[in-house]
This record gives structure tokens, sequence and C-alpha cells, in this order.
């Protein structure tokens, strides 16, 4: 959420504090730019390979963060299932 909440973060930044092109393009993956249909930025955050277990575990602690209050979490499931049928877990292969 650095990029998205934080002042004056964005991917240069990130860049030019050292943490590297990998960490960068990550961070910057999954934060959703102004105006993003939701639904796109989810499917942008999960084309990146390091940002979409991230993206997977945020969604799962959002959904529990919202049944904690009585929200409704369909918008977060729906995202899971995109998840799921469009970018599936990878299987390890030994």
């Amino acid at each position: 959420d650095v990029v998205e909440k934080g002042e004056g973060w964005n991917r240069t930044r990130l860049d030019e504090a050292g943490f590297g092109p990998t960490i960068a393009s990550a961070v910057d993956a999954m934060s959703r730019r102004d105006g993003e249909d939701y639904f796109a930025f989810v499917r942008r955050a999960a084309s990146n390979p390091l940002a979409l277990p991230v993206k997977r575990a945020d969604l799962a602690d959002n959904i529990w963060q919202a049944r904690q209050v009585g929200a409704s979490t369909v918008k977060y499931e729906e995202a899971l299932r995109i998840l799921d049928d469009e970018f599936p877990r990878r299987q390890h292969q030994p």
C-alpha cells in the first residue's frame, strides 16, 4: 500500500530507494492506479509472478476483515475467483 497511500511514493522512488527492479515492479503491480477498474487492477497485479501470491493473501485478509465487521465480501470473493480461474496456482514440480 506504500504507493497508494504513502505520499510521494511511486515506481521511480522505489527504484531510487534501492529496492531493485524486481521488487519495484511487483509493488507497482500491486498498486491500484487512480481511476483504474478494480477487477482490471486485480488482473494486472496477478500478472506479476511475485505480486500474485501477495494479492491472494491480501484478498483473503480483506475477506476476513470484512466478515469481522459484517461487511460484504462479494468484491473480494469475485477477485479470488478471477485469480483462481485466470491465474491458477502453480503446482510444485520436483
